[in-house]
């Protein structure tokens, strides 16, 4: 069992990853777009 489900595993594994890692880095970049904004705001108005 544990042998025909690994090939399974391992075929769909790729584009779940990439689809994690797409995710992530969207995630990470709206953090880092939100944070450069606030910084931005403060600043102006500081």
């Amino acid at each position: 069992m544990q042998v025909e489900g690994n090939p399974k595993r391992s075929h769909a594994s790729p584009w779940r990853e990439a689809a994690d890692l797409l995710r992530f880095s969207l995630e990470a970049g709206a953090l880092s777009g939100a944070i450069v904004m606030v910084a931005w705001v403060l600043s102006a108005t500081g």
